[in-house]
C-alpha cells in the first residue's frame, strides 16, 4: 500500500482517507466498490489527483496549467467536495474499476481533467477520465500541429505572420521576434476555431494550418491594419497591397502548394459567418 500511496503521501492523508470510509454519508458514494481495500484505493487516489491538480497550476514548467485557476487550495477540501457529487463519484468508481480490471496499468488509473482546457479547476468544470486522456488532451496542440499566427500591433498598423510546427513553438517564436511576454494560459480558443489574445495593443491570432488549406478563413484582428509583413524566417506570404484605409479583418489561406495567402477585407463582404472572433 506505501508504493501505492506514492510520494508526498503523509499521516495527514491517512487520518482523512479513514474519516471519509468511516462517514456514512460520504462512504455511500464508494458503494459500487465491493472490498473495504477497493474504496480506499479509490478516494487514495482522488486524494493524490486532487494534489496534483493543485500544484500544476503553481508549477512554471507546465505551460498547459500554470496560473490557471482553481477553486481549491487544500486538497482535502477539494477530494471531499468531488465525493460529495453523485455524478462525478459515479464516474470515477466506473473509471476505477476500468483500471483495477486491467491490471492496474496507468494508462486506465483514473484522474481529475478538465472539460474545458481554456477554464481552470472548478467542480462544474472537472471530470473523471482516464490517466492517457489526460495527459494527451493537449499534446497534440502543443507539440504536433502546424500553424499559423497573426500578429497585429496598434503602434505601427502592421500585422506580421509566423508558420511554425505547433502553438509552444508558435508563442515562442513571437515572444522571441515580438517581446510580448505571452504565454499559452493567456490565451483562448483551439487550433479548429483560433487561438486568440486581445490587447489594446497587439492581437494575436493562431489557427491550425490544416483548417485554412484551400478553405479561407476571415479573421477579425480586432485592431486596423494596413500593412502585411511575414517573420523573416518565412518568405512565401503573399501579401496584399496596402488598403487606403487601415483594415481589422484579414482573409487567410493555404493554397495545394503551401503558399499562404493574406487579404484585407471589408467587413461587409458576405463573409460574417467565417469571422473568428
Amino acid at each position: 500500500m506505501k508504493k501505492f500511496k506514492g510520494a508526498g503521501w503523509c499521516k495527514k492523508d491517512d487520518v482523512f482517507c479513514s474519516e471519509i470510509l468511516e462517514s456514512k454519508d460520504l462512504r455511500a458514494t464508494l458503494s459500487g466498490l465491493n472490498s473495504e481495500i477497493e474504496k480506499l484505493k479509490a478516494v487514495i487516489l482522488l486524494v493524490k489527483s486532487s494534489r496534483n491538480s493543485i500544484g500544476r497550476t503553481k508549477d512554471k514548467s507546465k505551460p498547459t496549467y500554470f496560473r490557471k485557476s482553481h477553486e481549491f487550495k487544500d486538497r482535502h477540501i477539494m477530494t471531499k467536495a468531488l465525493i460529495a457529487d453523485h455524478g462525478f463519484m459515479k464516474d470515477w468508481i466506473a473509471q476505477y474499476q476500468f483500471y483495477n480490471e486491467r491490471n492496474m496499468r496507468l494508462d486506465y488509473r483514473p484522474t481529475i481533467g478538465r472539460k474545458n482546457h481554456d477554464m481552470g479547476y472548478t467542480k462544474d468544470n472537472v471530470e473523471a477520465v482516464p490517466y492517457s486522456q489526460n495527459t494527451s488532451d493537449r499534446a497534440v496542440e502543443r507539440f504536433s500541429t502546424p500553424c499559423i499566427a497573426v500578429v497585429a500591433t496598434k503602434t505601427d498598423s502592421t500585422a506580421t505572420v509566423f508558420e511554425c510546427p505547433s502553438v509552444v513553438n508558435s508563442i515562442a517564436r513571437i515572444d522571441e521576434v515580438m517581446q510580448l511576454g505571452v504565454t499559452r494560459n493567456m490565451m483562448q480558443g483551439n487550433l479548429s476555431k483560433g487561438i486568440r489574445r486581445v490587447t489594446e495593443d497587439y492581437s494575436i491570432f493562431i489557427i491550425g494550418r490544416n483548417r485554412i488549406l484551400n478553405d479561407p478563413m476571415v479573421v477579425d484582428m480586432g485592431i486596423p491594419v494596413s500593412v502585411v509583413t511575414n517573420d523573416v524566417i518565412l518568405s512565401y506570404v503573399h501579401k496584399p497591397k496596402t488598403p487606403k484605409e487601415a483594415k481589422s479583418h484579414l482573409k487567410l489561406n493555404i493554397d495545394e502548394l503551401g503558399d499562404i495567402y493574406v487579404k484585407f477585407v471589408a467587413i461587409d463582404e458576405g463573409v460574417k459567418e467565417a469571422v473568428a472572433a
